[in-house]
């Protein structure tokens, strides 16, 4: 029987073994990096809990001070229901401040327990009230995702938001939430990271700007959540989350789940709709079509009052409109209460 010499074996299996040293020092390398930044390993996952909500509404407001007129209001838990009365004018609208119609900003912070200290809620419901029309209440909530595991770049869902279509102040610039989150780990490379959006509402009418038109598509129809564009996320673009009416039948309430990612809190999309809403591109304007005189035929009736739901959206601009002094009731003319 032939035999090979140990010594040989080592000869020939040398150059092997100098790649696999060469491998490990090479991993170990890498790991001491990782290690030196603070990172965890690949495989290392922690815990994370997202915390925060909603911080502060800016826009329209009203304290009507006639006896059946209409008052902005908010309920937060925790801290009940608020008067939001508006404290100054909004540019364009001056003469509306003289019924009570203006802007202002209302804070949202409830009482944590014990002697923790006031947080942002993750609810909020806003209505206008009056004695003679009972309140339709929207709504705005957040409930963070829970029982996360998470590692540095990895994509999850941060959330998922709810949306009610009630009534509220139609044909003002559009209301707008400030939303802060941000992450709490023992992980220091998955904790203390920011997340601030601001959300702005717009009620729509349905109509063209003069109700010359107005559309039965509950996509036009909709009232629309929408996320600013900020520099801390930038290029990100969002759906305009559309909630339908009650009139539409297919439910005023809804829900949508916001992704991101992790490292940093960066916001990446909303997805999964749920309920009685919609994704859209923009926000959908109605454009009429001078071809089309089954379309102005419609907007002729709207105009002319058989639109129920388009009376009710103006019904507390109306007594503005009627008051205004010549010259000044095109600035008005676009006064209203939107379901």
């Amino acid at each position: 029987m032939n035999s090979t010499p140990l010594t040989d074996n080592a000869h020939v299996d040398a150059p092997a073994a100098q790649r696999a040293a060469s491998s490990v020092r090479l991993r170990m390398t890498v790991l001491a990096a990782i290690a030196l930044t603070g990172l965890p390993f690949a495989a290392q996952a922690a815990a994370v809990r997202i915390a925060g909500g909603f911080v502060r509404y800016n826009g329209p407001l009203v304290n009507d001070p006639s006896p059946s007129g209409f008052r902005t209001k908010f309920q937060l838990p925790g801290l009940g229901v608020i008067d939001a009365n508006p404290t100054e004018p909004i540019s364009g609208y001056d003469f509306a401040w003289t019924f009570g119609y203006g802007q202002g900003g209302v804070l949202f912070f409830a009482t944590g327990p014990g002697s923790a200290p006031p947080a942002p809620v993750q609810s909020v419901e806003f209505y206008k009230d009056s004695v003679i029309d009972p309140p339709s209440r929207n709504a705005i909530s957040f409930a963070p995702s829970t029982g996360l595991d998470l590692q540095v770049g990895e994509s999850f869902k941060i959330g998922t938001f709810s949306f009610t279509n009630g009534s509220w102040l139609g044909d003002f610039p559009d209301g707008q939430f400030s939303f802060s989150l941000h992450t709490v780990s023992s992980t220091p490379a998955l904790n203390g990271f920011y997340l601030n959006m601001t959300i702005s509402f717009r009620v729509t009418t349905g109509c063209t700007s003069d109700y010359s038109v107005c559309s039965s598509d509950p996509v036009d129809n909709a009232d629309y959540f929408y996320v600013q564009p900020s520099e801390d996320y930038p290029g990100v673009q969002f759906s305009y989350v559309g909630v339908y009416e009650v009139e539409s039948g297919l439910g005023n309430t809804g829900s949508v789940d916001l992704y991101g990612r992790i490292g940093s809190l960066l916001p990446t999309v909303f997805s999964a709709p749920q309920g009685g809403i919609t994704l859209q591109p923009a926000i959908p304007s109605v454009v009429p079509e001078p071809s089309n005189w089954a379309l102005l035929l419609l907007g002729l009736a709207c105009v002319g009052g058989i639109g129920v739901r388009r009376a009710r959206r103006r019904d507390d601009g109306a007594r503005a409109r009627q008051a205004a002094p010549k010259g000044e009731s095109n600035a008005l003319s676009g006064i209203g209460v939107a379901g």
